[in-house]
């Protein structure tokens, strides 16, 4: 069944073969099985980018079944002047038989590739003499090949048919022993085997979560290592979630300074350990809910903001607090692109920087900040949309009105300034009443205010909340 190239039925069973895959691209085609209440599962092909296995391996997919069936744009070669789709042709594809030809040597790449045995590959590999399909989409051509993809998925097991039961002969069937020998082995490849080493960022132990939980949920569990830093948004270095991990390796955060200015009693540039000094770091838990409807729990370490506020002695008249990041073409790749106004910047009101939730961090799970998280330090704001905690941070500014900030300079019908998690306020193309938490199924309802409505929503008293958004 074919339903068009942006039809998420295609992307799925061809995840790779059109186009770089993308964080995005994955979210969307989860949230298509999800509203359906399917499993989720994608098939894989060799010739996609590398970077396909790698943020599948990210996002907990496992392999569960080797298919045969697989296709790539080739060379368009018009046949007697002809072309465009033929006539009569349903959705502009028309399709010829092509001759088979034998692809052991390629499904032996293909099992290095994914750390898969060779003759698994070969065992699932349909007959070197069948015969490949030649079609033309809208006017390019593609084809089919008998060579073994591979289909992944956060949940094993999903059933599956492939091909004309007519078609195949008895002597065509893989030996039932043989079979079962490759599930087991399949089941043993998806504890983490088949796939392991691709992404980045994984260490061989996890380290494990400290701190004092703060406004946690029941079933709420802290997101394992390996997720919270290699799944990012850090579009200095990239705007795939993969990017920051890959591109933030050799970021210079030392020595670091960070500039206090405004109206201050007490303005000045402090070295990152001065900066800090004076406060008590602590290790707190907090849920973190992106805009874009996934979510984590994370153990973060830092210090108040409102340490560092009260040293500053902001004038009265200072009614917000401006934040900027790091702006360095040399080491933010990022920057150059102009997916926004760099340098970063954000801002809060008075009252939520002095709230007691309001965090700079400066570690996760207990270690020295990431590369890829934000490091040296950055803002973390439990109760807001993720694009409001800025990352590296290096200067802070007291000022009288609102603060222009990143996001909202872009497209600023989509995202306001105070930004708080809100599931009754969808955003303009996505609805937030839901979410998906990072390494589960299962969408969860988004609570008000990210679950810290008790100790927040007092701030908002009297705010119509879909206006100031």
């Amino acid at each position: 069944m074919f339903d068009g190239t942006d039809s998420p039925l295609t992307q799925t069973f061809g995840l790779g073969m059109e186009q770089v895959v993308t964080a995005a691209q994955i979210e969307r085609l989860e949230e298509f099985f999800q509203d359906l209440n399917a499993p989720v599962f994608h098939e894989c092909s060799p010739l996609a980018d590398p970077s396909a296995v790698a943020q599948l391996n990210e996002r907990s997919y496992e392999p569960f079944e080797f298919t045969s069936v697989m296709f790539r744009p080739i060379v368009r070669r018009p046949r007697g002047g002809q072309s465009g789709p033929g006539p009569g042709s349903p959705c502009g594809c028309r399709g010829e038989r092509a001759l088979g030809r034998d692809f052991s040597p390629g499904l032996e790449r293909i099992a290095g590739d994914f750390r898969l045995h060779a003759e698994l590959s070969r065992v699932s590999a349909m007959k070197t003499s069948g015969h490949s399909f030649l079609a033309e989409i809208d006017g390019e051509a593609t084809y089919t090949a008998h060579a073994a993809s591979i289909q992944v998925s956060k949940s094993p097991g999903v059933p599956m048919l492939i091909g004309r039961v007519e078609d195949v002969k008895p002597s065509e069937i893989t030996p039932e022993s043989l079979y079962m020998n490759r599930r087991a082995w399949i089941a043993s490849a998806a504890s983490g085997v088949a796939l392991s080493g691709l992404a980045h960022g994984v260490q061989a132990q996890e380290p494990a979560a400290i701190g004092k939980p703060y406004g946690l949920q029941p079933d709420d569990k802290p997101t394992p290592w390996t997720d919270v830093t290699t799944y990012n948004n850090f579009y200095e270095f990239g705007t795939d979630k993969s990017d920051p991990a890959k591109n933030a390796k050799n970021f210079k955060t030392s020595p670091w300074t960070i500039t206090v200015d405004g109206l201050a009693g007490k303005p000045g540039k402090f070295l990152l350990e001065d900066f800090i000094k004076p406060s008590t770091v602590e290790d707190r838990i907090y849920r973190h809910r992106c805009v874009e409807a996934w979510s984590m729990v994370v153990p973060w370490r830092g210090i108040p903001l409102a340490d560092v506020i009260k040293r500053a002695e902001p004038m009265a008249s200072a009614k917000f607090v401006a934040f900027t990041t790091l702006m360095d073409l040399r080491q933010m790749p990022g920057q150059a692109l102009g997916v926004l106004d760099w340098p970063y910047t954000e801002g809060l009101r008075m009252d939520e920087a002095l709230h007691p939730l309001t965090l700079l961090a400066t570690g996760v799970y207990g270690r020295p900040m990431p590369n890829q998280n934000g490091a040296p330090i950055r803002l973390v704001v439990p109760w807001k949309y993720g694009f409001k905690g800025i990352k590296s941070i290096v200067r802070l500014t007291f000022v009288e009105k609102q603060p222009k900030t990143a996001w909202n300079i872009s497209a600023p019908q989509e995202y306001g300034f105070y930004s708080n998690v809100n599931p009754a306020v969808d955003h303009p193309r996505w609805s937030q009443a839901k979410e998906r938490r990072i390494g589960d199924f299962l969408r969860r309802p988004t609570l008000p205010f990210n679950g810290y409505a008790d100790q927040v929503a007092s701030l908002y008293a009297g705010m119509d909340l879909k206006k100031f958004y």
